[in-house]
């Protein structure tokens, strides 16, 4: 049968780092000193010291909007707001991320499929039809959108890719497996609101993914040793919860723990960063698992081998 390979990872983000800039306008926003207390300490244990908006902070150039215009404290933007902002920024981001790739005309003209995955926004016709258009692909080409699926869409959308060149002749990834966390349904959830996307996290995720990652050590490294880990940085306290549920040592998950540091949880495309600094240190014969936890609560694991 068909193999599936991961040749080459593409990734960007908006050009304005707002982390400091967001973390002082939510502790201004709690008007208790005790919760912005909490607040502020949760901020020092989140490993994170960089994230990235297409909202600009210090409001100097006109083609970009503006976050504290955006977001004014009692007058937040509805939905409909938030995703005309999407519809304006996201094809920019996108083709940022297509140049890296650095596609020739002969690997263009080779594309028979485009899968999306997007958890920030939605609009039709969307990012499908803007990556044949930049891309210059013809209208033939098949289009598939993996959308409201959370921290673990790429690998599903990665899932799908590997389903399609296994069932296509012509068309380095081994295995996928899903694993749910038993009672653990309404632990992370996300629904659309009138306000954007109301999230919700159970402080008790981590204690269960640590259990459930110890009780199927095995089954997650399918009976072989693992050089190469690839896991999801939701938070701090998830990496910690991998990383004793599975013993791992603390060099394992250091690329995951580098891209927390450097750009937060930007949920599903968050995996690819981590996959991406993963590939570029591989050697040939070493083999590696990719993991990401989102609503359900679900696990979603990825095996593969480097070539």
């Amino acid at each position: 049968m068909t193999k599936a390979y991961l040749h080459r990872i593409g990734t960007a983000t908006p050009t304005h780092d707002i982390h400091e800039t967001f973390v002082n306008f939510a502790a201004d926003m709690l008007a208790d000193p005790r919760a912005r207390n909490i607040f502020q300490r949760l901020v020092a244990k989140s490993d994170i010291l960089h994230r990235y908006s297409c909202l600009q902070s210090e409001g100097t150039d006109s083609d970009v909007p503006d976050a504290f215009a955006f977001y004014r404290s009692g007058q937040f933007p509805s939905t409909a707001e938030r995703m005309r902002v999407f519809e304006k920024c996201a094809p920019v981001l996108v083709r940022r991320a297509l140049d890296k790739l650095a596609l020739g005309a002969e690997e263009r003209s080779r594309i028979r499929h485009v899968i999306v995955t997007c958890c920030t926004g939605f609009y039709a016709p969307g990012l499908d039809f803007e990556i044949l258009e930049i891309l210059g692909l013809p209208s033939s080409t098949e289009r598939t959108m993996v959308g409201f699926m959370g921290c673990y869409a790429a690998m599903n959308a990665l899932k799908l890719a590997r389903h399609i060149v296994r069932s296509e002749a012509g068309a380095n990834m081994e295995s996928f497996e899903t694993r749910g966390l038993e009672n653990a349904r309404e632990m992370i959830t996300w629904r659309v609101g009138d306000f954007g996307f109301d999230m919700f996290l159970s402080t008790q995720v981590p204690a269960h993914i640590a259990k459930a990652m110890k009780e199927n050590a095995a089954q997650v490294r399918a009976g072989r040793p693992v050089d190469l880990w690839a896991v999801h940085p939701g938070g701090r306290s998830i990496l910690d919860a991998v990383e004793s549920g599975l013993a791992l040592p603390l060099e394992a998950l250091k690329d995951s723990r580098c891209v927390l540091s450097s750009f937060g949880n930007i949920s599903s495309a968050t995996v690819m960063f981590v996959l991406e600094r993963v590939m570029n240190k591989a050697r040939a014969g070493q083999n590696g698992c990719a993991m990401s936890f989102g609503p359900g609560v679900a696990a979603e694991i990825m095996r593969f081998h480097a070539l």
